[in-house]
């Protein structure tokens, strides 16, 4: 709540006396924020503070009414987390990423829909060979004021789960424990505080949510060079360039449970897959995708027209 009130509240209404603010004024705290481009979550919390602060106002008979009305909301932007890759892309982004340092932090997402902190907190101990499952026991956190990064309990207890590992997974995990091996050779400054990690840096320590999308951009950039470079070859208009968009962790996990629907899986296998904490959020992901393919099946129709 404090860093909330810091951050986003004192600089626009922190001058005000409370008994003047009125719901517009709470309402252009979070319209500045949507403007410099935070996140839809991050806008949610600072307006929980806003309702917490006057709610405790009205307790202590400071005012009467609370200026965080129902009308003050927060408003929403298309997350580039939301993204799916299609099946094209998806190969395309594996193989422009083969041989990067997380290549294989990637195609692991891909192959279990784990979230980001899920994968950073990773560990071998949690991979259980013999039946074929990995244990999702954990998540990497960062902060600061605590040290840097430390473990935590999963988003939720549904996100305390099994999930079990197809061939293609068991030849990343394996390909990964080479390349771990290799730098742990190669390094003079290898961290044992952390270890049993399966994601490390080079040198051995975590690998925060940052670092994953700053290589995802790197393979992006890379990409997008590549094509203008066959645009320019093949004298492709401007108007009819494609640009690959930018990528992050929670792509690859919509994209993992996208590749799961097209394939018919249950919904509630796939729920209890994703560590999801409401049926209704798998099923979301049901409709967006079976709305995609209704769309692809009239243009058929058309084709025969």
């Amino acid at each position: 709540y404090k860093n909330q009130y810091i951050k986003h509240i004192k600089p626009q209404i922190g001058f005000m006396k409370m008994k003047d603010i009125k719901p517009m004024h709470c309402q252009h705290v979070l319209n500045v924020m949507f403007n410099e481009g935070y996140a839809y979550g991050t806008m949610t919390l600072t307006r929980i503070t806003l309702h917490a602060i006057f709610k405790a106002a009205i307790e202590n008979e400071y005012i009467i009414k609370n200026p965080v009305a129902e009308s003050v909301k927060c408003k929403e932007r298309e997350s580039p987390q939301r993204r799916v890759l299609t099946l094209k892309e998806q190969k395309e982004f594996l193989k422009y990423a083969s041989g990067t340092m997380y290549e294989n932090a990637y195609r692991l997402v891909l192959q279990t829909g784990m979230r980001s902190g899920e994968i950073g907190g990773l560990k071998w101990e949690d991979i259980d060979y013999d039946n074929g499952f990995v244990h999702v026991k954990r998540t990497l956190l960062e902060d600061s004021k605590k040290g840097g990064f430390y473990f935590g309990l999963p988003k939720s207890k549904e996100s305390v789960r099994d999930i079990p590992m197809s061939k293609e997974c068991i030849r990343i995990l394996k390909n990964q424990k080479r390349q771990q091996c290799k730098l742990k050779l190669k390094s003079r400054n290898w961290s044992d505080k952390w270890e049993g990690l399966i994601f490390t840096t080079q040198n051995g320590n975590p690998v925060g949510t940052s670092t994953f999308v700053n290589m995802m951009n790197k393979v992006v950039k890379r990409i997008n060079e590549e094509r203008i470079i066959e645009y320019n070859e093949n004298h492709v208009k401007e108007c009819e360039r494609v640009v690959f968009e930018r990528l992050y962790m929670h792509a690859l996990r919509h994209t993992f449970a996208t590749r799961c629907i097209e394939a018919g899986m249950n919904p509630k296998i796939l729920q209890k897959i994703l560590g999801h904490s409401t049926f209704s959020v798998t099923m979301d992901m049901y409709i967006h995708v079976m709305d995609e393919e209704k769309k692809k099946e009239i243009q058929k129709l058309q084709m025969l027209s």
